[in-house]
């Protein structure tokens, strides 16, 4: 199984949303958007190892607005 990128909309939304995720025991780092994918600009994506689902859900439900995903192979 490849990254998966959960793209947000600024540095803060990232540290915030890695913050939480590791805090779960979900391995996560952040990068940069890369800018072929970051249409806001400012993007931040936190890279995760597993299937963003269900991380989707914990991270909306605490305030962390996300862009998208994508997976990277």
């Amino acid at each position: 199984m490849g990254q998966f990128l959960i793209m947000v909309s600024s540095i803060t939304q990232a540290i915030k949303g890695r913050d939480l995720l590791r805090s779960t025991g979900h391995k996560s780092y952040i990068e940069k958007t890369p800018g072929h994918l970051d249409t806001h600009g400012c993007g931040y994506s936190i890279i995760v190892y597993e299937q963003p689902d269900g991380l989707l859900n914990l991270l909306k439900s605490n305030g962390i607005k996300v862009i998208g995903t994508l997976e990277r192979k």
